[in-house]
């Protein structure tokens, strides 16, 4: 299994659950939907590593990269392929690249990233996901660390409650998603 970028949400101006199911719908009639990163104030946009896994995902053959993103306050995790990530080089807020692929209420928001996803499928089972991963590594706050339960795995309520919204997680036995290097 390959690394994944993970992107935590909460519903904040949608009664809980429906900003999921708003993009699956899209998705599901559309084939794709857009799910816009809203960074929290003092997150930095990981442009670089975003612009290397938007290459990864419209690479030849691929069929995009996992996305996994974590409802907060409902502490649900999703996944979906991302087929293509539009972010700024420069990093900076920008609208939708397509409105139409868009939930209504997210049409006019600024977002540091704009992810294209696919299916969206709810994991069911969490603590299964959570074994499976090695490491997780905020990208948008630097030495943010998450902790780890008795067992060893993850600890899901730590990066719930975290000032990071979007992190890389690292499979066992696969430790390179994509290239900090140019």
């Amino acid at each position: 299994m390959s690394n994944a970028l993970l992107i935590m949400f909460r519903d904040s101006i949608t009664p809980p659950g429906e900003a999921i199911r708003g993009h699956a719908q899209i998705a599901d009639v559309y084939r794709r939907v857009y799910f816009g990163w809203v960074a929290e104030l003092g997150e930095e946009v990981p442009a670089q590593i975003l612009l290397e896994a938007d290459r990864m995902a419209a690479s030849e053959g691929n069929a995009g990269i996992e996305i996994l993103m974590c409802d907060s306050g409902q502490v649900t995790l999703y996944s979906a392929k991302c087929l293509s990530i539009a972010v700024l080089s420069g990093g900076g807020r920008f609208s939708t690249p397509r409105p139409d692929l868009t939930p209504a209420y997210m049409r006019r928001a600024q977002c540091a990233a704009w992810f294209e996803l696919g299916a969206i499928i709810k994991l069911v089972d969490f603590e299964y996901e959570l074994g499976s991963w090695e490491d997780v590594e905020c990208l948008s706050r630097r030495n943010l660390t998450a902790a780890r339960q008795e067992s060893g795995t993850i600890n899901i309520t730590s990066l719930t409650h975290s000032t990071g919204t979007i992190w890389q997680v690292f499979y066992r036995n696969d430790k390179e998603l994509i290239s900090t290097q140019n």
